[in-house]
């Protein structure tokens, strides 16, 4: 009883806070990835805003969270920084051929709008295609790959992928995909919550009574949980069938001729139950039914 106290009690919890925390959250991971690309295509913030009502399907945003999905609209419009692009595979690639102070002299002359790259590669003396730079070998090859690779990177727009990691300084939002939960999703889960809480109260309540309740076997007499005292002489039957694997025996007794009970003995809920159904079993002359390699057993005993 008490581990199934703990599993409501912590399933219920962990329900709760999806729906109330966690998943409210993802939502705005998956606004703000939808407003930095919407930036990054060129479409305005009112634009967006609008058709923001749609793709959020009656959620709620506040309004912290709507200055978060602007500032993320915002950046999306943006170019890449360096610290992005370093941080890229395609960045990572370059400074595994240049210098990381080489990559990153090309990328901010990259940014310049005077400057191109064949007046760039001209300056620095770097081969302006990749034909010249063969001539030069595999060194030349890197050299302008890596240079050329990072000089035009200057200018292309923000990969969320690195923005939500490397520049957002959002918690959460390095999720590549990011996923919706609609409303009634979330409502679902915090139904779901109260569910097992109650359940976790039923448990709690039928705990305390069943604590309160014992089974007793005396010389003459077995009292049952429900307080029962039913004399040995009126037991005519004892089941045990479902002993083995469910820890269940069944006394059945006679109140006189025209009343006959069931009486319960659970091992999953008494300590010792199995030395109270040995007494029985000893002391009984009625029926023992007994399972016993997928055949049913029947015997009487003696008086």
């Amino acid at each position: 009883m008490a581990l199934m106290l703990l599993l409501t009690v912590g399933g219920g919890g962990w329900f709760f806070y999806d729906g109330k925390f966690a998943w409210p959250a993802k939502n705005i991971v998956f606004f703000a990835k939808e407003a930095f690309d919407s930036g990054g295509i060129g479409e305005s913030w009112p634009e967006f805003n609008e058709s923001l009502s749609k793709i959020a399907q009656n959620t709620t945003i506040c309004e912290d969270s709507m200055n978060l999905l602007q500032k993320a609209h915002s950046d999306g419009g943006e170019d890449q920084t360096w610290l992005e692009f370093s941080k890229s595979t395609k960045g990572k690639s370059v400074l595994n051929k240049v210098k990381e102070s080489t990559a990153q002299e090309a990328f901010i002359n990259g940014q310049k709008s005077n400057v191109t790259w064949d007046d760039y590669a001209k300056l620095k003396q770097y081969p302006k295609d990749k034909k010249s730079a063969m001539q030069r070998g595999e060194d030349g090859l890197n050299q302008f790959e890596g240079c050329y690779n990072a000089f035009a990177a200057a200018t292309a727009k923000r990969d969320w992928a690195v923005y939500g990691v490397v520049s957002s300084g959002q918690q959460g939002w390095e999720v590549k995909n990011p996923k919706f939960h609609s409303a009634s999703e979330i409502k679902g889960q915090i139904t779901i919550a109260f569910c097992l809480w109650v359940g976790a109260f039923w448990i709690l309540v039928n705990a305390l009574i069943n604590s309160r309740r014992v089974l007793i076997a005396d010389a003459n007499n077995f009292i049952s949980e429900k307080g029962e005292i039913i004399s040995f002489q009126s037991i005519y039957r004892i089941d045990t069938r479902k002993w083995a694997k469910k820890g269940l025996a069944y006394v059945f007794y006679d109140e006189g001729e025209a009343s006959k009970k069931r009486a319960i003995v659970d091992d999953l809920k008494f300590v010792g139950a199995d030395l109270i159904l040995d007494r029985l079993k000893d002391r009984v002359s009625g029926e023992i039914v007994e399972f016993v390699e997928a055949e049913e057993k029947v015997y009487e005993k003696e008086s």
